[in-house]
Order: C-alpha cells, then sequence, then structure tokens
C-alpha cells in the first residue's frame, strides 16, 4: 500500500478477538493514526478488523485466504462505515464535492488494496 506505514500491537499478547493495534497512514495531504479491533481471528484462514469504535467502525476491513487444489485465493475485502471516519467527515464538511470524495477514496483504497495483494503475493512466491 501507498498510504499503510505500520502497525503495533497495543498490548503485548498474541493476536485474538478484541486485541487492539494501532495503525499508521500516510497520504500526501494527511497523516493519521487509528486504533483497530480484531473482530475475527482464526489463522490461517480469516483475520478482519474494525477501524475505530469496535462495534460502529469507520471502516471494515478482512483478509480471507483459501486453499485452491495447490494454490491459494487470497481476498481482501474493506467497507466504509457505517461509523463515521475521515472520508465521511470530508463529504459531511463539503457536501458539493461529496461524490468526487468519495469516488477519489474508493480509487485510493482500490489501488492500495491491489498493491497490498501484488505485494503478499511476490513475497508468498518468494518464500518457496
Amino acid at each position: 500500500s501507498n498510504e499503510f506505514q505500520g502497525a503495533d500491537w497495543s498490548y503485548d499478547i498474541p493476536p485474538t478477538i478484541g486485541a487492539s493495534f494501532i495503525g499508521r497512514n500516510q497520504r500526501s495531504d494527511r497523516y493519521w493514526e487509528t486504533t483497530s479491533y480484531v473482530r475475527v481471528y482464526d489463522p490461517p484462514h480469516v483475520f478482519a478488523w474494525n477501524v475505530g469504535d469496535p462495534d460502529l467502525p469507520s471502516a471494515q476491513w478482512r483478509f480471507e485466504i483459501e486453499a485452491i487444489g495447490g494454490h491459494a485465493r487470497l481476498r481482501h475485502a474493506m467497507v466504509i462505515g457505517p461509523g463515521i471516519g475521515g472520508t465521511a467527515r470530508d463529504m459531511q464538511d463539503n457536501p458539493d464535492e461529496a461524490n468526487v470524495i468519495l469516488r477519489r477514496r474508493r480509487g485510493q483504497l482500490q489501488e492500495n488494496m491491489e498493491l497490498t495483494i501484488r505485494g503478499i503475493k511476490t513475497d508468498a512466491e518468494s518464500a518457496d
């Protein structure tokens, strides 16, 4: 991803449902940190987390891996909301530009998710 700068677990415990971590992100126009909460932890199949409020997240993220023959399928998904995050605040503050803001952010997210998947694929194939 072009914007994900890293993350650290909030406490020195192994990942479990409810565990939290602090993520660091940066784009040319801003830097921000978020607290995320693990919602699903089923290694090596699923890792999912909510950003911000665990029950009303500003975003929901998920990785799923599935064995298919001698290969693996990795899925990476993201949902904005239902809580309010940076994109929603920008849209509220600039209602005349809301559609442009959302379209731009969706494009940034898609590009970064594709970069992340390609990076994981490269790392996995080089580990063989």
